[in-house]
């Protein structure tokens, strides 16, 4: 995708969902995880080493830091986690930024690649062209691209009842391009934002859950897929 200096311009004006503190307070270090963040990169590396990792995208105009919590989570559990920085937080611009780390990290034998809204597309578009990922977990998101004939991908799909930026009968209309073997995740009371630390998005609805609530559905649901490739 191409843009003019003009649209680059458009899109940069957008405003930014930045990270709540509560999101800031999961990029320190704790007992079980080594937090490192770069200028293209935050990295989740459990101290006990791991052979399975997380590369997340973040969604559309979304501060990388806004799934710290989730990923430093994850990271608890024996699973290295990463979060790219996205130019002007989009993942368009870097869809191919996974391959970096993959090529940066040769003791991690699996890996999953998993994104949030439109990261999820990115992510989605990764996978159709680079076989040796082995999982796809994606937050509040539907692919437009065909994964459909992918015996061999454990894929994840944790969406919310109450998401109104993608919403329940987007993620139905697209089964049709992901595996048979699918696991479809369905957050009752949740929304678009609580996939994130970031506030509520524009456009989205209202909640009846609470927001711990639908992230310990979620953590829960994205541990059960990368359990799948524990040796």
């Amino acid at each position: 995708m191409h843009l003019s200096e003009e649209d680059m311009a458009l899109v940069a004006s957008f405003h930014p969902y930045r990270a709540n503190q509560f999101a800031l307070s999961a990029l320190q270090n704790s007992s079980k995880v080594n937090v490192i963040t770069t200028e293209e990169q935050i990295a989740f590396l459990p101290r006990e080493g791991a052979s399975v990792g997380l590369i997340f995208y973040p969604g559309a105009r979304v501060e990388s830091e806004a799934y710290a919590v989730f990923l430093h989570e994850i990271a608890k559990w024996g699973y290295a986690t990463f979060l790219p920085k996205m130019p002007l937080d989009l993942a368009i611009f870097a869809r191919n930024r996974a391959a970096t780390l993959i090529s940066a990290y040769p003791e991690i034998q699996t890996w999953v690649l998993g994104g949030h809204s439109m990261g999820g597309g990115m992510a989605c578009e990764f996978v159709v062209t680079h076989k040796n990922v082995r999982g796809l977990l994606l937050y509040g998101t539907f692919p437009g691209c065909d994964l459909s004939n992918r015996e061999e991908l454990a894929v994840t799909l944790i969406y919310g009842t109450h998401d109104a930026v993608i919403a329940p009968e987007q993620v139905t209309r697209s089964r049709s391009n992901l595996p048979e073997q699918t696991q479809y995740i369905e957050i009752s009371g949740g929304t678009h934002s609580f996939f994130g630390d970031y506030g509520q998005q524009d456009g989205d609805g209202q909640a009846t859950i609470s927001h711990e609530e639908a992230r310990l559905q979620i953590l829960k649901a994205s541990q059960a897929l990368l359990h799948q490739f524990v040796q």
